[in-house]
């Protein structure tokens, strides 16, 4: 397993190519174009630079002639290398290079990767930093693909113990919660299989049980006697409120007053669990829909975050009658990876507010897995 610093390292590096892919999907905004190829050149450099701050041996010289860019460095470059010192990229690849085959991961004849190809974006990236020269629209899917396949070659090589693709790199490893901890181990290995609506279910999961047992917390930290989770205060609002006409000037400016009012629970919830309204709009977007109600059904469904505790529940006691999660569209790899690396961060920082102050959630519902697997087949 890697040290905590090689893991935020690589969670940088990881962050930085999710950053670029979601850049990639605005190919007509002209700043997200450019941001596109500078994140996704920034995640290759930051591996690099990873690579080399892990490096323990003592380098005096370049190994092999197979893989350098313009040849092989001098010997001065490679003994004297820095970071933090000024120095090109290819620089900085070189000795890449030469560390990787010191440590036995890279054969002396083997190449890191088709240099043209990461050139290709490194020009680009020059050009958008540089320049303010935006890559044509019809080029980002090439460059993200051209990042992808460079950090996970990389990885793939071992050279960072059990980390062995951008899947891996999270911040799992860290959360104490065996049931959580459980729910996204499944979700990575759903994400290696190339399940990536499997993945996306359980990783969803995680994070709702983690919302429930982080609410309830705080309302424990206020010493509150009875625990209420008010998420669906607002939809109950809607459902009351919606359905009254306002026909006056004073009536609809009520209704605009009401329209904003019903949004408070929603938006506190956001303010107490520490989350971005964006992200976790991103979430809901790309997860399924947990609660599903037959149409015509009378009343305001509840939300999955208050449906979740009822759900597991009813399924350990062999009462529940859930049939399935419901997917408007199949999630993609890349979407399949943020919501990973989302729910792991914000499982990690929920538990590190915590302070081990309180239990777990029930072990019970991580046992769940196998029956809840089962169901969405």
């Amino acid at each position: 397993m890697a040290n905590e610093m090689v893991l935020k390292r690589l969670i940088l590096v990881k962050r930085l190519f999710l950053a670029g892919v979601e850049n990639s999907t605005h190919p007509h905004n002209y700043s997200e174009q450019l941001l596109a190829v500078i994140n996704l050149f920034l995640s290759i450099e930051a591996l690099l630079v990873s690579i080399i701050n892990e490096n323990k041996m003592s380098i005096s010289k370049p190994l092999g002639t197979m893989g350098y860019i313009s040849g092989p460095p001098t010997n001065e470059q490679v003994a004297k290398f820095r970071i933090g010192d000024y120095h090109k990229f290819e620089q900085l690849y070189n000795q890449a290079v030469t560390i990787l085959r010191a440590n036995k991961v890279l054969g002396i004849k083997e190449k890191l990767f088709e240099w043209n190809q990461v050139d290709r974006l490194h020009k680009a990236r020059n050009d958008a930093q540089h320049g303010a020269k935006a890559p044509h629209p019809s080029d980002l899917i090439d460059y993200v693909n051209i990042s992808r396949e460079f950090i996970e070659k990389v990885l793939q090589l071992g050279y960072f113990e059990a980390i062995n693709g951008l899947a891996n790199i999270s911040f799992t490893t860290l959360i104490q919660d065996n049931a959580l901890k459980a729910f996204l181990v499944q979700a990575e290995t759903e994400y290696s299989q190339s399940n990536y609506k499997e993945c996306v279910f359980f990783a969803y999961i995680a994070f709702l049980l983690g919302r429930m047992k982080r609410r309830y917390d705080w309302w424990k930290d206020r010493e509150g006697h009875e625990v209420i989770d008010d998420y669906d205060m607002s939809a109950q609002m809607n459902q009351d409120y919606g359905i009254r006409p306002f026909d006056t000037p004073d009536a609809r400016l009520l209704a605009n007053i009401i329209g904003q009012t019903i949004k408070l629970p929603r938006l506190y919830d956001n303010l107490i669990l520490g989350l971005e309204l964006v992200e976790r709009d991103r979430l809901h977007e790309i997860a399924p829909r947990i609660v599903n109600y037959p149409s015509g059904t009378i009343g305001q469904p509840p939300s999955d975050e208050v449906a979740i505790e009822f759900i597991c529940n009813g399924l350990i006691s062999g009462q529940g009658d859930w049939t399935g999660p419901t997917f408007n569209e199949i999630p993609s790899k890349d979407d399949s990876l943020w919501v990973i690396d989302y729910v792991s961060d914000t499982l990690v920082k929920w538990e590190n507010e915590e302070r081990n102050r309180y239990a777990n959630v029930n072990p019970e519902i991580g046992q769940l897995i196998g029956t809840l697997r089962n169901i969405i087949k």
